[in-house]
C-alpha cells in the first residue's frame, strides 16, 4: 500500500502490521492500517507518524517519520517529505537538489523534523535534527537497525 500526503492529512498515525495479523496472505510487515489510538511508551509497534520538516531556509514542510517504540525506547528515522505533490525521499542524497528545485530555494536542506503527535504523557512533540547525507548519517542508521533487530 502507498500511502500519500492525503491520507496523512485524514489520518496523522499509520501503523505496520505484524505476520499473520491480516487474514490476506500477501500482507506481511510492509503493510500498514491507520492507527486511531495514541502512541504509548510500553508498546512494541512501528509507526509512520505525521511530521512536519524545516528546511535551511526556515521553509516548513509536511512529512512522514517512521517511529518505532520498544517498550520505553523510541527510535526515529524520517522517511520523506511532501512539496507540490511530489513525495522526496528526507535522507536522500538529492534531497536538497530536488526540494531547491520544486520551491525555488537555493536553500531547501531537510534541517529539522517534529512529529504532528504527541507521544501520550507527554507535553511537547518529539524532533530532532537531521544531519546532512553522508557517511556519518549511514553509519547511524546502521547501528539503528541493528538496534531494532535485537530488541524484538
Amino acid at each position: 500500500m502507498s500511502l500519500s500526503e492525503s491520507d496523512f492529512s485524514a489520518t496523522p498515525v499509520w501503523r505496520f502490521v505484524v505476520p499473520g495479523e491480516l487474514p490476506d496472505h500477501e500482507a506481511d510487515e510492509s503493510h500498514v492500517l491507520p492507527h486511531d489510538k495514541p502512541l504509548f511508551l510500553g508498546d512494541h509497534a512501528s509507526f509512520l507518524v505525521r511530521a512536519s520538516y524545516m528546511l535551511e531556509d526556515a521553509t516548513y514542510l509536511p512529512g512522514i517519520v517512521q517511529v518505532d517504540i520498544l517498550g520505553n525506547n523510541v527510535e526515529f528515522t524520517p522517511c520523506s517529505v511532501f512539496a507540490a505533490g511530489k513525495e522526496i525521499d528526507a535522507l536522500g542524497t538529492e534531497a536538497a537538489t530536488r526540494l531547491a528545485r520544486i520551491l525555488k530555494s537555493s536553500r531547501a536542506q531537510p534541517k529539522r523534523w517534529t512529529l504532528d503527535v504527541l507521544i501520550e504523557g507527554e507535553s511537547r512533540a518529539r524532533s530532532q535534527a537531521i544531519r546532512k547525507p553522508g557517511i556519518a548519517q549511514a553509519l547511524g542508521l546502521l547501528s539503528q537497525l541493528v538496534r531494532l533487530k535485537f530488541s524484538r
